[in-house]
């Protein structure tokens, strides 16, 4: 691929995946009842809330690109290792199980100085 279309290709992608946060973001805000108070809770639920609404997100929008009905869609590389059951690409998900986690921690760290 050239290096113009990966540039756009992944900055769209990383776009995507800052709309997925934003949405998570929001929907533990609104189960949490305390807005972005969340942040400062203790506690495992708000984050794993955060982390399983990303992990479903992606993984709909990962099935409906690999399926070819979403936008262009995608194919993986044969050497992306995919669940089997859902032929979603392992990466992304692990994605969505690593990195929110620590975003949060860092954050609630960041407000509590």
């Amino acid at each position: 691929m050239p290096h113009g279309d990966a540039l756009q290709y992944c900055t769209r992608a990383a776009f995507g995946d800052a709309g997925i946060m934003v949405i998570a973001f929001w929907t533990v805000a609104a189960v949490s009842g305390s807005g972005r108070g969340w942040l400062q809770q203790s506690g495992p639920m708000p984050i794993a809330i955060f982390v399983i609404v990303g992990v479903l997100i992606t993984t709909v929008i990962e099935v409906l690109a690999t399926s070819g009905r979403w936008l262009e869609g995608w194919t993986y590389s044969a050497d992306m290792p995919v669940l089997w059951g859902v032929n979603v690409g392992l990466v992304p998900i692990l994605q969505w199980i690593i990195l929110p986690p620590v975003a949060v921690l860092l954050t609630r760290r960041q407000l509590r100085s």
